[in-house]
């Protein structure tokens, strides 16, 4: 007979009830995280202690207003997730505003709107480029 979590607290999670819904075999559970969110989550996950909060233990619900990742500055939260994670609307020192995963800009993955990129690639290509020159009229080709 499987056991009932409903009641049971996993680290941040209330267990608000068991839904009908299975995800890999295991029943989902609602759950009410202490921060106020509200997941489903896996009666595996919360038992084998492999989940014990709805992210924000892990950084995801941080405000990041007015943080500094590389060349991005952090100006507010978009309103929008991507694959249940937070986007963040950034101002580049470039100038150019960018949407930016959470995760992205903690972990140092997007520094920038991609303007780093676009200069670096400029410069490998006139590093490798071959200039022909017409000494009669000073003119590269």
């Amino acid at each position: 007979m499987k056991i009932d979590l409903t009641g049971k607290r996993y680290g941040k999670l209330n267990v608000l009830e068991k839904t009908e819904e299975k995800k890999n075999g295991s029943y989902l559970y609602k759950c009410k995280c202490d921060c106020g969110n509200i997941k489903y989550i896996t009666a595996r996950d919360l038992s084998s202690g492999r989940v014990k909060s709805c992210g924000c233990s892990k950084g995801f619900h941080k405000d990041l207003t007015g943080k500094k990742f590389g060349k991005l500055t952090v100006i507010k939260y978009s309103g929008e997730k991507q694959k249940n994670v937070r986007m963040w609307e950034c101002q580049c020192d470039c100038g150019n505003i960018v949407k930016v995963r959470t995760d992205s800009l903690t972990s140092g993955k997007v520094i920038s709107c991609g303007c780093s990129k676009k200069s670096e690639e400029k410069i490998k290509h006139m590093i490798g480029a071959r200039h022909i020159v017409d000494h009669t009229s000073d003119v590269f080709f």
